[in-house]
């Protein structure tokens, strides 16, 4: 894969020891092939977008963000091999529209498109476990024929051992259904809060989290991912140690939106390159695509950091 170094002003041990991590958790999506043969029809509806449920009762402000925004793009040229993936998760798959930003950046690959077709599942400030109690999710991903399902969880659950128990029995109950459908599982390791945010900074507000510094935040994310994975044989998208290696990184866009918790474009336009070179094992040198409102010098930061590795 495509190389890159640090800044001149990171520190060159602290950065190649989070890359060692990105690179060990990157190496489980190895045995991830991606099946070209036919693919299930899709029907009317399905062409027509991907599947969107967001509570009404949600108290979070899902008008701030993106997640109906379309990244104009040409399409893939006719008969490039397709792939289906169904995201599952909360406002962290829905700002700016993650599974849409991913088709953009595969139907445009220079070296070798990709119809990448996605649906989504999620609703703001919910857990996995609520979205399969809700029920109707569990039907999609049982009947439809997805290359692959991604499960992202509340990125705080982690925290506790009680969190992490209830991302595990959540996790569990999913892949039974995924697997019953012929999908095959990937879980998106989320990422720390914003270093320097009001959520280390402001006990008044958020001491009762607990959530130390974004290391330890990290580490904790890490291990729940990590062995919940391992024990239903999951893969993962490590996008939270990319986010920390690569933030001190030369022309590196700041990857969290003004809350310090939700992704930027940046940080999405990352997560999404993730996607893809985990999926189709590419490389990136025949990524081009950039979505309004990224600089081209900032796109290849972006760039770089996911190819490394």
């Amino acid at each position: 894969m495509g190389g890159l170094g640090p800044s001149a002003g990171a520190s060159g041990g602290a950065v190649a020891a989070l890359l060692v991590v990105a690179i060990i958790l990157f190496g489980g999506l190895a045995y991830l092939a991606v099946n070209h043969g036919k693919l299930p029809s899709m029907n009317k509806a399905e062409e027509a977008g991907p599947v969107l449920h967001a509570a009404p009762e949600d108290k979070s402000d899902l008008g701030k963000y993106k997640y109906t925004v379309k990244y104009p793009h040409d399409p893939a040229p006719k008969g490039a091999p397709k792939l289906r993936m169904f995201f599952i998760g909360d406002t962290y798959t829905m700002t700016n529209n993650l599974p849409e930003l991913l088709e953009a950046i595969a139907a445009t690959d220079k070296t070798g498109p990709i119809n990448v077709q996605t649906a989504m599942f999620a609703m703001g400030s919910t857990t996995l476990g609520e979205l399969y109690e809700e029920g109707s999710g569990q039907g999609m991903v049982r009947a439809r024929g997805w290359d692959y399902v991604v499960l992202q969880e509340d990125s705080l659950l982690p925290m506790t051992i009680s969190g992490a128990g209830q991302m595990y029995t959540a996790i569990g109950k999913w892949s039974k259904d995924i697997r019953y459908g012929g999908g095959k599982i990937i879980v998106l390791e989320t990422w720390a809060r914003k270093p320097g945010s009001e959520w280390y900074t402001n006990a008044k507000k958020y001491g009762n989290l607990k959530l130390g510094s974004p290391e330890a935040m990290q580490d904790k994310i890490d291990t729940a991912y990590n062995g919940i994975a391992y024990d239903i044989g999951a893969a993962i998208v490590p996008a939270g140690d990319y986010w920390q290696a690569c933030a001190t990184m030369q022309g590196m866009p700041d990857l969290y939106d003004a809350d310090g918790h939700h992704p930027s474009l940046a940080g999405d336009y990352l997560t999404a390159l993730l996607f893809y070179r985990a999926v189709t094992g590419h490389k990136l040198n025949g990524i081009t695509y950039v979505p309004e409102g990224l600089t081209p010098e900032a796109a290849g930061a972006l760039i770089r950091c996911a190819a490394y590795g």
